[in-house]
């Protein structure tokens, strides 16, 4: 094995590269996650349930602690309620727009890294096929050994792609469904927020 991929160092090492990328933004994901306390489905649920009947100061010593995303723009949302804005949605928008992008950050570092493995891999593929084909086209034999060579270089070099390409989809998968959550939670609160806002400017 060290054998083939010593013979395919052209191939292994922007492979290499590309896996140690994917796994250093994975990392920055998985701490920006984890660093920061938010609530859980469930407990969102029943803070919508707070949202919905306007209660939004009872709700005030749920978010205190927390410092995610939702909690984050809860504690915004309380400091535009102070500033008494005729019109806060623009403000809001742009300010959970900003937590957002800081989750999506390099987020498409994946995909790319996905396509330009497999793409890898099967260059290596071809690469090997032609090596072997070539090898017999000279000799005038189809020696078995030589057949073995070209299709284990091929082999190797695809293997190696998708064992880079994989990781890479699943933590695309995944970090996008976090921020995919994070957006809809954001959403709703803005909404109840806005609804709780002009209701109260107009009492």
């Amino acid at each position: 094995m060290s054998e083939l991929i010593l013979q395919n160092w052209f191939f292994f090492l922007p492979l290499f590269a590309f896996s140690v990328t994917s796994l250093a933004v994975a990392v920055e994901k998985l701490i920006l996650i984890f660093s920061q306390k938010d609530l859980s489905e469930d407990g969102f649920s029943k803070a919508l349930v707070h949202l919905e009947k306007g209660e939004w100061e009872s709700l005030r010593p749920v978010f205190s602690s927390l410092n995610g995303p939702v909690a984050s723009l809860f504690k915004y949302c309380d400091h535009l309620d102070f500033e008494g804005l005729k019109d806060p949605t623009m403000k809001l928008g742009s300010f959970a727009q900003q937590i957002l992008d800081r989750y999506k950050l390099r987020l498409d570092v994946f995909s790319h890294i996905a396509n330009l493995s497999t793409l890898t891999g099967l260059f290596g593929t071809v690469t090997g096929m032609m090596w072997s084909f070539a090898a017999i086209q000279s000799s005038g034999t189809a020696d078995p050994a030589v057949v073995a060579g070209g299709i284990s270089q091929a082999l190797v070099t695809t293997f190696a792609g998708l064992a880079v390409a994989l990781p890479s989809l699943f933590f695309h998968g995944y970090f996008s469904s976090v921020v995919n959550r994070k957006a809809d939670q954001m959403e709703v609160l803005s909404s109840e927020f806005l609804s709780y806002y002009f209701h109260k400017a107009n009492l």
